[in-house]
């Protein structure tokens, strides 16, 4: 256990790039949806992702039907022979090859029997639900319909320690231009990419500025939309201010950076003003900053300084298990921190007791389609000399 950490001891403020983006703690890695979710219409709210980790997620109508068209995509895009005009392929059996709506969406939900059997409980109608569901899958075909002769590149995950952000991007699409000397070629040393980001809600400013995040994550020139899958008809969101965007993620995912630095030390501003910032909220958000409010100012002081002692410890073992601060201070390393995916070579990770290293992935072996991955000790191995290594094990 940490003790409480100085702002000098943590480390300097970084700008990563000639654009003047100033990012505090940059080895702090915040998640790019929770960033976003702290950008609203009239400024920033760091106080929603804040309530957001002792907030109980409750099954609502619209979030089970984005989860499970977002499960229909998946499907389908597994099954890419259900897509309008594509030719089955030799290797698909009889139940893919009739794969109907009705089959997609039974699949779909199996992902989510427990929120559906809330909703039913609370009074859902199941049948009325599934056909509303039913034209959107229709869409989603659509869709991928006319992606076929894209690269599609589903829930990529990326990481930067200069940016202090992580995220994984719902779609990324590659298209190989044509080259004009021979239509039946195609240039793969100048491809398009567009990264798009499915959402089933309302269109809110938080979704432009995760997909910013995205964009400045990935940092290669490439266009950005949104998909709203939820509403009547397909609706897609460009994004042209991605510069501005980002500016204010990053001022997000800073007040973050800010406040768990401000838990560590004791400083509990954040749950002064938790009811401060609502402008700009959605309902259901301003809801949620009240009730925690309500709840916080009941406590009684002993009450009150014990949940402020718990929130402090919940900061400071997150800074820890993120940055590995103290380990950091006395030049040794754990192997537990994120941080020291960065901090430590090679040969340091092969002595860790929590890494895995030298392994190769089989792309024959391996079911993409269930995600079961085979890994293989990489025979190539070679030592800090250059000479070959036998793999691990042997």
């Amino acid at each position: 256990m940490s003790g409480s950490t100085s702002r000098a001891e943590i480390g300097p403020t970084f700008n990563p790039n000639a654009a003047g983006l100033n990012v505090l703690e940059p080895e702090h890695l915040v998640d790019v949806t929770e960033a976003a979710s702290a950008v609203t219409a009239s400024g920033t709210c760091v106080e929603i992702p804040f309530i957001s980790r002792f907030s109980v997620q409750k099954a609502t109508e619209a979030m089970t039907a984005g989860t499970i068209i977002n499960a229909v995509f998946d499907i389908l895009l597994s099954h890419a022979n259900q897509l309008p005009g594509h030719s089955k392929g030799s290797n698909s059996d009889a139940s893919e090859s009739d794969l109907s709506d009705d089959d997609v969406l039974k699949q779909a939900e199996s992902g989510s029997r427990l929120s559906l059997a809330t909703l039913v409980f609370k009074g859902l109608d199941l049948e009325a639900f599934r056909a509303r569901l039913r034209p959107r899958i229709a869409l989603v075909r659509e869709v991928l319909a006319g992606w076929q002769d894209h690269d599609i590149e589903v829930e990529s995950f990326f990481m930067s320690p200069r940016l202090g952000l992580q995220g994984r991007v719902d779609i990324l699409l590659k298209t190989h231009r044509r080259n004009v000397n021979n239509a039946d070629s195609t240039s793969s040393a100048d491809p398009t990419l567009e990264l798009v980001e499915m959402k089933s809600g309302r269109p809110h400013i938080s979704h432009q500025a995760q997909v910013a995040g995205y964009a400045l994550l990935l940092g290669i020139p490439l266009s950005t939309r949104l998909w709203y899958v939820g509403q009547a008809e397909n609706t897609w969101v460009s994004l042209t201010e991605l510069k501005a965007l980002q500016t204010r993620l990053l001022e997000a995912r800073n007040s973050i950076v800010q406040t768990e630095i401000d838990l560590c030390q004791r400083t509990f501003g954040v749950l002064k003003a938790i009811n401060a910032h609502t402008d700009g909220l959605a309902t259901f958000q301003r809801a949620e900053a009240a009730d925690f409010a309500a709840a916080y100012n009941s406590l009684d002081p002993v009450e009150r300084t014990a949940f402020q002692a718990w929130v402090s410890f919940l900061a400071r073992e997150a800074t820890e298990q993120r940055t590995g601060t103290s380990s950091a201070r006395s030049g040794t390393s754990t192997g537990r921190a994120l941080a020291d995916l960065w901090r430590t070579d090679l040969n340091q990770k092969r002595l860790s007791s929590t890494a895995l290293t030298d392994l190769v992935l089989d792309v024959d072996a391996s079911d993409f389609t269930s995600m079961h991955l085979v890994l293989r000790p990489n025979v190539n191995r070679t030592s800090p000399t250059g000479e070959a290594e036998p793999p691990i094990g042997e």
